[in-house]
């Protein structure tokens, strides 16, 4: 499987290194600052991984590696392993890089202030994010195809955005309502997972983390393996 990995690298390194400064670039926007960083982070990985799916796509080389002495199986969990060293990778830079710009006081005048977001709180959620986005794209990717499964997955990505917020909107004390929420929704994002935190305790929380970020990756992983080794190449 890291051969596999390695080979996505060598492929695909030098449009992630266009990622990356592209990432430096954006991340600090200061409209909305913490949830602009945010989304920042999620996007370079999952853009990471859409380059390399597109360039396996448009040079067709998984009905050639399908045909090598290789199960398919192998060929899904090497893609899962990739995206989980892209999320460790990832990780280090982003908050690396957060903390380097929230040192920077003079970018304040700005308004860029990132301390929200560079505490346990929000590192629990950026691993949270990052499971639940490559857990729900992989199953739509493997069973339908670059195109239609990237298509499938934004659909059902708005749709399941539309239902949060009609839930949340039908909350007699939602929190997202209030004007620090609607200020820096990034804050409040951080805010809800602390009170989540501090109601089940730290210990508690960071299990119940593990085991929900386990049970999504593990049924995602199966999900992909039954669809891609009935798919037609």
């Amino acid at each position: 499987m890291l051969k596999l990995c390695l080979k996505d690298y060598l492929a695909a390194r030098w449009w992630w290194l266009l990622a990356l400064v592209a990432y430096a670039l954006y991340a600090t926007f200061p409209l909305m600052q913490n949830l602009a960083f945010m989304i920042a982070g999620a996007a370079l990985i999952m853009g990471c991984l859409g380059v390399t799916v597109f360039i396996e796509d448009f040079f067709k080389t998984e009905a050639y590696f399908s045909s090598l002495p290789l199960r398919r199986s192998t060929i899904v969990q090497a893609r899962y392993l990739l995206a989980g060293l892209l999320t460790l990778g990832g990780g280090i830079i982003v908050f690396a890089y957060g903390g380097l710009v929230n040192s920077m006081t003079w970018l304040r005048a700005v308004k860029i202030n990132l301390g929200a977001i560079m505490t346990f709180e929000g590192v629990m959620g950026y691993v949270l994010a990052l499971a639940f986005l490559v857990g729900f794209y992989f199953p739509f990717y493997f069973r339908f195809g670059l195109a239609r499964g990237s298509l499938g997955f934004a659909i059902a990505l708005l749709g399941l955005g539309l239902a949060l917020a009609a839930v949340l909107a039908l909350l007699n004390e939602n929190p997202f309502k209030s004007a620090d929420f609607l200020k820096d929704p990034g804050i409040g994002i951080v805010w809800a997972i602390g009170q989540v935190k501090d109601g089940l305790s730290p210990p508690l929380f960071i299990a119940t983390a593990f085991v929900l970020t386990v049970g999504i990756c593990w049924v995602s992983l199966r999900l992909s393996i039954r669809f891609y080794e009935k798919r037609d190449l």
